[in-house]
């Protein structure tokens, strides 16, 4: 039997590759794993710096601007030539007329929820909302990570859509789980020019990651010189000028340190140096971060927000989304050894679930259920 081809629009791994590309990272490098893995066409809009020597994997660059004429256009086209047995869109993106068979990756529905996001995002949202609408109930399977993030793509994409949905949880990337020892962290730390001791919250510039709830929640606890310092981290470089003008604004630049997005390896040891993983987020369709942190053995605390409970479980700390509450449990826990240990060993347990294998192996069962429907 043939090899099954799988043709991937796989830009979210160019660049700065976050929640979606950690995602698509981690979906290869399990896929690379399986006894009969898909060869992949990894379709990008730039050169890309990552490598999966266990995989049939090429890689075709298609340049075009904007992204809309990206999408639309040059991606279609490039799909054609390429002629694979089954497309994946994984990163809640495709054209409005999607090659058969299409399997889409629909993380959340962050794309119908406007007052999550700057106005400057809310130009692509809308156009990707209205796209989805079309186009999305014309694939042959949408795959999502969560039930709640399955319950309200249905909501908004409606019955047919509901249909095609299947969830497949994501997983933490192997990365996370390797031992890192003490000596390692405070290189790293002293490289990066790091507190020896930080709290560690991952922010952006829009909305619904709560930043700037939490610079207003860190105000009220950095009077105490001896707390911890706090690093908000995972920035992209575009964010970085909005959140230091946050933090300028409440008086606190002294005591936190605002660092833009790094690559991922020393992404997963800025965790790891870590604290406390402060994570309030206002909607989550998974919450990979919090999983990240578990995996390196750090303690969480986050909101009951989306799918962060689902995702979580009892093995974090949660807290309302307001300032008070949150510097309060913040202090408690920064103060509390025997608290984050605790919510730790319940965070190391808790992750072990995620598996990549598993992810992999499901996802590529789905390839193989649509290409199969395809041809009957």
């Amino acid at each position: 039997m043939a090899k099954l081809t799988v043709a991937m629009d796989a830009r979210y791994l160019a660049g700065e590759a976050k929640g979606i590309g950690r995602y698509l990272h981690t979906l290869l490098a399990g896929t690379a794993a399986l006894p009969d893995p898909p060869a992949f066409v990894l379709i990008s809009d730039r050169e890309l710096d990552v490598a999966y020597p266990a995989l049939a994997c090429e890689t075709v660059v298609v340049s075009a601007r904007p992204v809309y004429v990206w999408e639309q256009l040059a991606l279609p086209r490039a799909l054609r030539r390429i002629g694979a047995d089954l497309f994946h869109a994984p990163g809640n993106a495709l054209p409005l007329k999607p090659p058969s068979p299409t399997v889409l990756t629909l993380h959340d529905a962050m794309m119908f929820e406007r007052r999550f996001h700057t106005f400057a995002a809310n130009r692509y949202y809308f156009y990707q909302s209205w796209v989805l609408r079309w186009a999305a109930k014309r694939c042959a399977a949408i795959v999502t990570v969560s039930r709640t993030s399955a319950e309200d793509i249905a909501r908004r994409l409606g019955p047919q859509a509901r249909s095609l949905l299947v969830v497949v949880e994501e997983a933490v990337d192997p990365i996370f789980f390797q031992d890192r020892p003490a000596s390692e962290l405070a290189a790293f730390r002293e490289r990066l020019e790091l507190p020896r001791r930080y709290l560690l919250h991952l922010g952006a510039a829009f909305p619904r990651k709560n930043t700037r709830l939490v610079v207003d929640a860190y105000r009220l606890l950095a009077t105490d010189a001896a707390f911890p310092n706090l690093v908000i981290g995972g920035v992209a470089r575009d964010d970085v000028g909005t959140v230091r003008a946050w933090v300028r604004e409440a008086g606190v630049a002294e005591r936190i340190k605002v660092q833009a997005y790094l690559p991922r390896e020393e992404h997963a040891l800025l965790v790891a140096a870590a604290e406390l993983l402060i994570y309030p987020s206002a909607y989550e369709g998974f919450g990979l971060p919090a999983l990240e942190a578990m995996a390196v053995g750090v303690p969480v605390l986050t909101s009951r927000r989306g799918a962060l409970p689902e995702t979580c479980g009892e093995a974090a700390a949660y807290v309302e989304a307001e300032a008070a509450p949150l510097a309060e449990e913040i202090r408690r826990l920064a103060e509390d050894d025997s608290a984050r240990r605790e919510l730790a060993a319940a965070g190391k347990a808790r992750v072990a679930r995620f598996s990549p294998a598993r992810m992999a192996a499901r996802t590529a069962e789905i390839y193989r259920e649509a290409v199969e429907k395809a041809r009957s």
